[in-house]
């Protein structure tokens, strides 16, 4: 994204396009402010680039600039106007006979719906995506939408499913060799596996995720592969360390507000104060929190 800045900068200094007037120009400011996290900003932008685009009657970078709206909306957890506008990109993407950018669209709409615990819907929009992704042998998009698959049917419970779609994606990824998706696939499949009672093979995942991310700059997901590690570890007896793990999660998720982790690292500590017959401790942890 540094690379970015400094090319934008470059553009607008040595011509004389700027994004208050060039549809380009501000659809790419926009990506910029999307990849630094003020997210806010970007959707002014971006409402700023489609105007532009709209003015200009460029329909495909029309589309381009909603579907990019569309997945920063999807950050700031506006889920359903993140899919109405993933939407309208598609409508023209099938009005102007772009079928490529569409199945991309549809692709990550498809995962949109599993915010909204709409698993059927995720399956069924993936379809389509993952038949031209294969025919195509794009694979990162294929793995993405296999994840996305695997990621629904264990939220339906169809594990073994899961598991298949899982090893699928695991078949790509280490024929790519450096995967963009590999922790999330990881951290999903060891969900899985500790559903399916394979507990120290889910460690064993969640170990290379762990490392994985303490290699590199984004530290954000750390907190749930060690929910994930805790509860292996409970289902393996061993409370001491997954005690110790919990209450660090506690402490960076009260921290960082991170409400669904907090609750869930409550929730396994108070279970592991109640087997220990510590009953006070454990009813102390679920008034605090």
């Amino acid at each position: 994204m540094d690379e970015l800045a400094a090319i934008l900068d470059l553009y607008q200094r040595y011509s004389n396009r700027k994004p208050e007037t060039d549809a380009a120009f501000s659809y790419f400011s926009s990506v910029y402010l999307q990849f630094k996290g003020l997210h806010d900003s970007a959707d002014a932008q971006y409402l700023h680039a489609i105007k532009l685009c709209q003015q200009d009657k460029d329909s495909l970078l029309l589309a381009k600039c909603l579907d990019s709206r569309g997945g920063n909306l999807g950050m700031m957890g506006r889920i359903d106007d993140a899919i109405a506008t993933k939407y309208q990109a598609l409508d023209i993407c099938e009005a102007i006979g772009d079928h490529s950018l569409a199945m991309y669209i549809q692709a990550f709409l498809a995962n949109l719906y599993t915010r909204k615990q709409e698993y059927e819907k995720t399956i069924q929009l993936s379809e389509a995506p993952l038949t031209y992704f294969r025919a195509e042998g794009i694979q990162s998009a294929e793995a993405y939408t296999l994840l996305t698959q695997a990621n629904a049917y264990f939220a339906l419970q169809q594990l073994d499913t899961s598991i298949v779609l899982h090893k699928q994606v695991q078949q790509i990824y280490n024929a790519l060799g450096r995967p963009p998706n590999m922790n999330e696939h990881l951290y999903h499949y060891s969900r899985v596996l500790i559903k399916k009672g394979f507990w120290q093979e889910a460690l064993d995942s969640l170990s290379v995720v762990k490392q994985r991310i303490l290699a590199s700059q984004d530290k954000q997901g750390l907190v749930f592969v060690d929910l994930a590690a805790a509860d292996a570890l409970l289902q393996l007896n061993r409370r001491e360390e997954a005690a110790d793990i919990l209450e660090n999660c506690l402490r960076q998720a009260t921290e960082r507000k991170l409400f669904s982790a907090t609750a869930t690292a409550t929730q396994l500590l108070s279970t592991i104060k109640r087997a220990q017959g510590d009953y006070q401790q454990a009813l102390h942890l679920m008034d605090q929190y």
